[in-house]
């Protein structure tokens, strides 16, 4: 294996280990009331709870301080992609499910959005 290809495999593993160490939830509590998180090997994901998903189909914009209950590196994504989240939202309440929002941990770090009735939608 070449210098280069040794040299990017360690970066792309320094990378993966530092999204895993900041995975963890800073305040599980306020994570269980408002959602469910899930972080795997490729991508995490956050499914909010069916009052968060209301809320947010209901105000919009002004519900965007419930991405703040995400654990890293979701909140920033939540974030940027609200408007996206809004919209989801509103589809997951017509349906009495809720807005599940997916991050992947691979770079450019896309982010998505479905409506969910797992289980983890409580």
């Amino acid at each position: 294996m070449n210098t280069t290809r040794k040299l990017g495999l360690l970066s792309a593993l320094v990378v993966g280990a530092t999204v895993l160490a900041s995975a963890a939830p800073a305040n599980a509590a306020e994570t269980a009331v408002t959602g469910d998180f899930d972080c795997g090997i490729a991508t995490c994901s956050y499914v909010f709870s069916k009052k968060a998903t209301n809320t947010i189909a209901k105000d919009g914009l002004a519900a965007a301080g419930l991405c703040s209950a995400i654990p890293t590196p979701g909140n920033g994504a939540c974030a940027a992609g609200f408007a996206i989240v809004v919209v989801t939202a509103k589809v997951a309440k017509s349906q009495g499910k809720c807005v599940k929002l997916n991050i992947a941990k691979i770079a450019p770090h896309p982010i998505w959005t479905s409506v969910d009735g797992s289980s983890r939608c409580r």
